[in-house]
Order: structure tokens, then sequence, then C-alpha cells
């Protein structure tokens, strides 16, 4: 007997079986790793986020032209926040923990917020695991303790080091 449903060991019937498909906006359903009839090629272009500490090394255009920036938020200068910061997700706290801080055991293994950076960062800015830490951009700040790790390295982008942080 061949396997033909959704859960390999589960015997499960397949879940489509109408003939309807998820991606709704292609005509037979399906998503493409080639996006035929785009006007930038077979691939979407590549944009360097608002606020990027390099310049783009895939194109000319820099940000992408079709973002809506509010007036009211301050872009701030890669000389002035050279540091890339992105997210992760943790294991003990759903999404923002709005569920799962509520959980005394959970925020007893994860008791507080924290931000993750390399060797060669911290000791750039003189900062030891477990020191407080202030992030901020133009537009705010936080305090977190910081996490250094042998996770995160600097990065190499189109001949500049980049730190960043998680």
């Amino acid at each position: 007997a061949s396997w033909a449903g959704d859960v390999a060991d589960g015997g499960w019937a397949p879940v489509n079986t109408s003939g309807k498909y998820p991606f709704i906006m292609k005509p037979e359903g399906r998503g493409h790793l080639f996006g035929p009839g785009r006007p930038d090629g077979p691939f979407p272009e590549h944009y360097e986020p608002w606020e990027s500490p390099v310049s783009n090394p895939m194109s000319s255009q820099q940000n992408n032209p079709a973002i809506v920036v509010w007036e009211t938020v301050d872009k701030g200068a890669a000389a002035d926040y050279p540091i890339v910061v992105t997210t992760h997700r943790l294991v003990e706290h759903l999404h923002t923990g709005a569920i799962t801080r509520r959980l005394p055991w959970l925020v007893e293994m994860m008791p507080e917020m924290f931000v993750e950076m390399s060797h060669e960062l911290a000791a750039g800015k003189g900062i030891a695991n477990g020191d407080t830490v202030v992030v901020e951009s133009a537009r705010g700040s936080i305090t977190a303790k910081a996490i250094v790790t042998i996770r995160l390295k600097p990065a190499q982008v189109n001949g500049t080091t980049v730190h960043y942080i998680s």
C-alpha cells in the first residue's frame, strides 16, 4: 500500500480532495518558486530594511518603494544605529507571552527580557554576560539583560562587518 494521506504514519485521508488550494491569488491555487511575468524578474526584488546599516548589494533601489512610512516616525541614521536587531522565538513563551507569562513555572524559566549578542560586539561595547543594557533606536529604547553567546557572529555584508543582536 502506498501513502496517500497528509500524515505519513497516521492513515489520515488527504485533507484537500475538492480541488481547492491555499494560494487563492493564483489561478491554479498553488505557490510558485519562480514568479513568471514579474517585471523585476523571476524572483522578487530584494530591498534592505528601512533602517539598514549597509547599502543594498542587489539593487540600486535601497528600500521598498511601496512601503508606507508615517511622517511622525523618525528614521535613524546608519552611522548612529549600526547594529541590526532581529527577533526569535522562545520555547518557554508562545509569541508575545500574553498567555504563557501568566504561568509561574514558565516565568521562572524565562523571567525577564534579554538580548543576545556576539562576544565581539560585547567586547567592543564593554558589556559582560548578565549586564543590563539599553537597546535604542530613533523611536525609543528598551532595557534588557545581555546574553553574550557564541551563537551569534558578526556578518560580512558587501564588504562591511555588521553586528546584530537578537
